[in-house]
């Protein structure tokens, strides 16, 4: 649009404005064109791509480990009721067998 100049169209401005004005147009398209915007954009999604990939492995990571543990809390619960099953049993030979309570009453 701003490439199609037309001739017989005057705004009135001097020689030296209209030089001014198609530098200063020039200038700004320069501008324009030196920015890589559509490059630094791939770039930046690039970079939330990798980032995003590597929230998920970490995700997945935690999920792991998370059932690793609900599986050893699993043990240890059953090692300490097994150990309370096991202290109530020695328990209750020591007050079934008559030489083991009185040596365990004098302790």
């Amino acid at each position: 649009m701003t490439e199609n100049k037309q001739e017989g169209f005057d705004l009135g401005l001097s020689d030296e404005e209209k030089a001014d004005l198609e530098n200063m147009i020039s200038d700004f398209s320069a501008d324009r064109s030196d920015q890589p915007t559509s490059a630094a954009g791939v770039d930046l999604q690039d970079k939330v791509d990798d980032l995003h990939k590597k929230i998920s492995q970490m995700g997945e990571i935690v999920l792991k480990i998370n059932k690793r543990m609900d599986a050893f809390y699993e043990i240890i619960q059953l090692i300490h009721q097994k150990s309370e099953i096991m202290n109530k049993r020695i328990d209750v030979l020591i007050e079934s067998t008559p030489s083991l309570s009185k040596q365990h009453g004098e302790n």
